[in-house]
């Protein structure tokens, strides 16, 4: 008898606990809002911001959340293009981790690597005068979570 009791309290108890835990860390992404911010992304020309010229550009990449073992993916509109001078968090990028002739950016990051991504794209040539959106987002095992974009401007000559 004793042994049948403390079987269905344990049962009951781990049953308990993996709700508990479901609930803690939702499979769903909609679920998981409730316990983080929103991701936030920021892209500033440094030099200028005038069509045509040469500028840096610095994007901040803060997805507020547990990285994990992971893909880190930057997508950039027509005419921005990524290259081996171009650093992820001070460390120059490597030509397997530029894609899409340099409208994608893709690093691997690991579990408690960096709460901030900062890439920086050096001596640009900016393009034609419009608004540009940029992107932003985690992958992992094909998965895409974490979306964040923006907007950067830039002005006629």
């Amino acid at each position: 008898m004793f042994k049948r009791k403390f079987v269905g309290k344990l049962g009951g108890g781990l049953l308990s606990s993996a709700a508990l835990l479901s609930f803690i860390l939702p499979a769903q992404e909609a679920s998981a809002t409730f316990f983080r911010s929103a991701p936030t992304l920021h892209v500033e020309t440094v030099d200028s911001n005038k069509e045509w010229t040469t500028s840096d550009i610095e994007v901040t990449y803060k997805p507020n959340s547990f990285v994990g073992s992971s893909y880190v993916e930057f997508n950039f509109p027509y005419r921005f293009h990524a290259n081996t001078r171009d650093s992820l968090n001070g460390r120059t990028l490597n030509y397997t981790q530029i894609l899409n002739d340099g409208q994608t950016v893709r690093v691997p990051v690991y579990a408690f690597s960096s709460s901030q991504f900062k890439l920086v794209m050096v001596r640009k040539t900016l393009p034609n005068a419009g608004t540009h959106k940029i992107t932003a987002e985690l992958q992992n095992f094909g998965r895409n979570y974490n979306h964040a974009e923006t907007t950067v401007e830039i002005v006629p000559r």
